[in-house]
């Protein structure tokens, strides 16, 4: 993790909200090890380190220790919290503006216009609809961008694909005229004109692990 560019990502947060946000996510922790462990200090002057586990509607959770000891504390007790193992949340914290990108796997400006190139030929020899990315080397400045970009066309390819996997598929794909992408700020936008369908996609924002099927089914709902 590279504090220096966490840092202008994060926003002031009362420590009870940051609390209540780290038990929302251990909840949905899959393995013991994606959860994320902290220390805890409360307004009695008792202080805490534990993974937080479970929370009801009155804000009273249960904190699992680091000696095999439980806790129950109310999240509004908690006047201080550290993160001593931030990294897995950091998505949360900076509402998935933090990106972790493989410093391996950024592609160059060249690399991507090369992709799309490849990608718009694939899409009108394979569907017969025209594929446009608008203005986007403006928009891919940083790793980041270029990253986040670069993974969108892969998935886009991969959905269209799956799409055109049978025979219904492919004929309801022969109603579209083209597929245009503008990057821009906020949720992952599908929507169909009388040019075709238009996807709005910020790539400052990490992209869902479900981004795949949720793509695929917005896609599908113009088909």
């Amino acid at each position: 993790m590279n504090l220096e560019k966490v840092i202008p990502l994060l926003t002031v947060q009362k420590p009870s909200v940051v609390f209540k946000k780290v038990v929302a996510f251990n909840k949905e922790a899959k393995v013991p090890s994606q959860r994320v462990q902290v220390r805890l200090g409360l307004a009695s002057g008792f202080e805490i380190v534990g993974v937080p586990l479970a929370i009801d509607q009155d804000g009273n959770t249960i904190v699992a220790g680091v000696a095999d000891t439980i806790t129950y504390v109310n999240a509004g007790s908690v006047s201080g919290i550290e993160l001593l193992t931030p990294t897995a949340l950091l998505g949360v914290l900076t509402d998935d503006r933090y990106v972790a990108v493989p410093q391996n796997e950024v592609p160059t400006l060249l690399a991507i216009k090369r992709k799309i190139h490849e990608l718009s030929a694939q899409i009108k020899t394979s569907y017969a609809i025209d594929f446009r990315a608008i203005d986007w080397s403006k928009q891919c400045n940083t790793d980041v961008e270029k990253y986040q970009f670069d993974t969108f066309l892969n998935v886009l390819s991969d959905v269209l694909k799956n799409i055109a996997g049978d025979t219904m598929g492919k004929e309801a794909l022969k109603t579209i005229s083209s597929i245009e992408i503008t990057l821009r700020e906020g949720e992952l936008s599908v929507v169909k004109g009388a040019a075709g369908i238009a996807i709005q996609l910020d790539v400052n924002r990490k992209l869902k692990k479900d981004l795949k099927q949720v793509l695929q089914q917005q896609l599908e709902k113009y088909l």
